[in-house]
């Protein structure tokens, strides 16, 4: 039923000017480290090995968070990757509500896990980092199709969300640059593995396909496919090279900040924009309960 149903969808081809996820931020106006508002003698600390640790991006309403378990997962077990040491969630979780406090509005908070002294003159084995929590508000603007730029790269450590972003970012920089709003990354042979900041789905007419590759087992990823497991919809996980970019119907991206967003084209191959299908992907995103911190 369900495949019918998506091979069914209606396509609808428009013309999108340049655009932007739907969310933004602005300035943080709160910044607390382990629990107690930073000071400026940790922050230039921390500033100075903060190339090595990891984070994670929750947007918060209502004091909830859509997909709260993953992320803690994630944070958990990256600690462990990263600094051999059991993240104690329950003391993160603590730390998170005094950093949102009375706040009802929607926030974005970024906790971050990394080490105020260097990694490199620290002796071997388990060592406990330091847990910093920014809040910044969180405003929504129109989510728009994008135009995506392929370029072969890929992160080290890729599943780890990780804080050395220099290259991604510079990816990106240089996709804006060539007139494109974000980069898609691939292996040396062509097979597309994760954007920037982003995971990618396809969608053939029959099914969803989402790349089978070494990636960031990204949030928003997670909680969709969780979601069309339980609608009994189709999809698939498998290599994906460029040579099958044009056989796709449609592409979207997925990210915590907008759920899921269509894509416009990938290089000079233009998709289709379906309405059903981006229903779809934001119902599932939704049907997530908010978990409270």
């Amino acid at each position: 039923m369900h495949e019918l149903w998506l091979a069914s969808c209606t396509y609808k081809s428009t013309t999108y000017v340049r655009s932007k996820t739907n969310m933004s931020t602005t300035a943080i106006f709160r910044m607390e480290l382990n629990g107690a508002p930073v000071q400026l003698a940790e922050l230039q600390a921390l500033w100075q090995s903060k190339s090595y640790g990891h984070f994670s991006v929750l947007p918060v309403h209502n004091k909830r968070v859509r997909g709260l378990h993953l992320h803690l997962t994630r944070l958990q077990n990256n600690t462990q990757i990263l600094f051999d040491h059991e993240l104690d969630t329950e003391r993160l979780r603590t730390y998170i509500r005094k950093a949102v406090a009375n706040d009802t509005a929607p926030l974005m908070v970024r906790v971050e896990i990394l080490a105020r002294q260097s990694i490199r003159t620290q002796t071997i084995g388990a060592l406990e980092p330091d847990i910093l929590v920014s809040v910044r508000d969180l405003s929504a603007e129109a989510a728009l199709p994008l135009r995506i730029q392929t370029v072969q790269y890929q992160r080290d450590l890729p599943q780890v969300k990780h804080a050395g972003t220099c290259g991604l970012n510079y990816q990106y920089r240089l996709a804006q640059l060539n007139g494109f709003d974000d980069a898609l990354f691939t292996d040396p042979a062509g097979h597309i593995s994760e954007g920037s900041a982003w995971n990618i789905g396809f969608f053939d007419g029959r099914q969803i396909i989402w790349p089978d590759a070494s990636v960031l087992p990204g949030i928003a990823m997670q909680l969709i496919q969780a979601k069309l497991r339980k609608k009994q919809i189709p999809f698939e996980v498998r290599p994906v090279h460029l040579r099958e970019i044009p056989k796709f119907r449609a592409a979207f991206l997925t990210h915590v900040l907008v759920g899921a967003q269509p894509i416009a084209s990938i290089d000079d191959i233009p998709f289709e924009i379906d309405i059903e299908l981006n229903k779809l992907l934001k119902a599932c995103y939704e049907a997530n309960p908010e978990e409270e911190i």
